[in-house]
Protein backbone atom coordinates (compact mmCIF):
# COMPACT_ATOMS: atom_id res chain seq x y z
CA UNK A 1 0.00 0.00 0.00
CA UNK A 2 1.20 3.31 -1.22
CA UNK A 3 1.64 6.10 1.74
CA UNK A 4 1.16 9.37 0.12
CA UNK A 5 3.05 12.40 1.76
CA UNK A 6 0.21 14.09 1.26
CA UNK A 7 -1.37 17.71 -0.13
CA UNK A 8 0.72 19.69 1.83
CA UNK A 9 3.58 19.56 -0.59
CA UNK A 10 2.16 20.94 -3.75
CA UNK A 11 2.65 24.20 -3.08
CA UNK A 12 6.41 23.41 -2.07
CA UNK A 13 6.51 21.08 -5.35
CA UNK A 14 5.22 23.88 -7.77
CA UNK A 15 8.22 26.30 -6.14
CA UNK A 16 10.54 23.52 -6.50
CA UNK A 17 9.77 22.83 -10.29
CA UNK A 18 9.95 26.90 -10.99
CA UNK A 19 13.49 26.64 -9.48
CA UNK A 20 14.26 24.09 -11.65
CA UNK A 21 12.82 25.80 -14.93
CA UNK A 22 14.65 28.93 -13.88
CA UNK A 23 17.70 26.83 -13.71
CA UNK A 24 17.49 25.61 -17.28
CA UNK A 25 17.10 28.65 -18.35
CA UNK A 26 20.08 30.12 -17.10
CA UNK A 27 21.88 27.41 -17.65
CA UNK A 28 21.33 27.69 -21.67
CA UNK A 29 20.71 31.13 -22.06
CA UNK A 30 22.55 33.60 -20.00
CA UNK A 31 24.85 33.43 -16.61
CA UNK A 32 24.09 35.34 -13.75
CA UNK A 33 20.07 35.14 -13.95
CA UNK A 34 19.87 33.31 -10.05
CA UNK A 35 21.06 35.68 -7.20
CA UNK A 36 22.11 34.60 -4.25
CA UNK A 37 19.48 35.16 -2.42
CA UNK A 38 17.70 32.94 -4.65
CA UNK A 39 20.18 30.56 -4.32
CA UNK A 40 20.32 30.79 -0.25
CA UNK A 41 16.41 30.18 -0.05
CA UNK A 42 16.70 27.57 -2.19
CA UNK A 43 19.00 25.87 -0.46
CA UNK A 44 17.26 26.33 2.98
CA UNK A 45 14.00 25.41 1.23
CA UNK A 46 15.85 21.82 0.18
CA UNK A 47 17.58 21.10 3.21
CA UNK A 48 13.96 21.37 4.91
CA UNK A 49 12.31 19.06 2.69
CA UNK A 50 14.82 16.38 2.90
CA UNK A 51 14.49 16.28 6.62
CA UNK A 52 10.68 15.80 5.79
CA UNK A 53 11.36 13.36 3.68
CA UNK A 54 13.39 11.58 5.71
CA UNK A 55 11.07 11.46 8.64
CA UNK A 56 8.12 10.58 6.39
CA UNK A 57 10.51 7.19 4.62
CA UNK A 58 11.61 6.18 8.38
CA UNK A 59 8.06 6.18 9.35
CA UNK A 60 6.52 4.70 6.77
CA UNK A 61 9.16 2.56 5.07
CA UNK A 62 11.58 1.80 7.90
CA UNK A 63 12.76 -0.95 6.14
CA UNK A 64 14.58 1.17 3.31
Amino acid sequence: MKVLMGDNYHKLADYLDSCRSKRNITDYDYAGGISAKEVNEIIEESEKFQKVVIAWLKSNYSTL
